[in-house]
């Protein structure tokens, strides 16, 4: 069985309240801003009843001037701040806050909604902005995937250098020796092709994470644009 979750009206009321107690704000304050901000309406006693949840329903505009007094994005003052939290964005239809989220900045439609219809209401303009951030992640993870192969390749090769070395033992041992010197310096390119390939691994990896983060962002899958 599904468990209900905190309406958005209740979610309000508890993020207006922590978010002003982050501010060592009293009531009132917030009251005199909304004023300021030109909603009178908004004054000590309402303030008040929404964050003691007197007041059971927070008008839209109320909504916004409140999360523009206190400086927050209207988003995070609707939904709660832990993901796995459960809000009921129906009477009848509980998801997490992550989901809720996602579902509020247009990156993907609730459970039981239809995916080609949410996309196709998604504002040309952001979906442009969205296909660019997610080319220039893809961008970058190639070009870090291929800087790691390049390195790898230098390293094979250097490494098929390096053993030749072991068929003159006898003479790497004697000083002075061009098989010496050039034995010192296969060496020392060893060394640079390992630490090439190191950190181009960890270039690699940290671009494959955010090419991830971005594609979970999105809501696109891997393989999937």
């Amino acid at each position: 069985e599904q468990r209900r979750g905190v309406t958005p009206t209740r979610a309000v009321a508890e993020l207006v309240r922590s978010a002003r107690d982050r501010r060592g704000w009293t009531g009132q304050q917030v009251a005199e801003k909304c004023a300021e901000a030109g909603m009178p309406a908004l004054d000590r006693s309402a303030v008040t009843n929404i964050e003691t949840g007197r007041r059971r329903r927070i008008g839209v505009d109320e909504w916004l001037v409140l999360a523009a007094v206190l400086d927050v994005a209207p988003l995070h003052l609707l939904f709660p701040r832990a993901d796995d939290d459960v809000v009921a964005v129906t009477p009848t239809g509980s998801v997490s806050a992550g989901q809720a989220r996602r579902w509020a900045t247009g990156r993907e439609p609730l459970p039981d909604g239809d995916e080609r219809t949410f996309r196709y209401e998604v504002p040309d303009s952001e979906y442009e902005r969205r296909s660019q951030r997610l080319r220039e992640s893809e961008q970058r993870a190639d070009q870090a995937w291929r800087r790691l192969r390049v390195a790898q390749e230098k390293l094979r090769l250097v490494s098929i250098e390096h053993a030749t070395l072991d068929e003159g033992p006898a003479l790497l041992a004697l000083p002075g020796t061009p098989e010496r010197s050039r034995g010192a310096r296969l060496d020392r390119r060893l060394d640079t092709a390992y630490d090439e390939v190191a950190d181009a691994k960890v270039a690699s990896d940290e671009a494959q994470a955010e090419l991830r983060w971005v594609r979970d962002e999105e809501g696109v899958s891997d393989g999937e644009r």
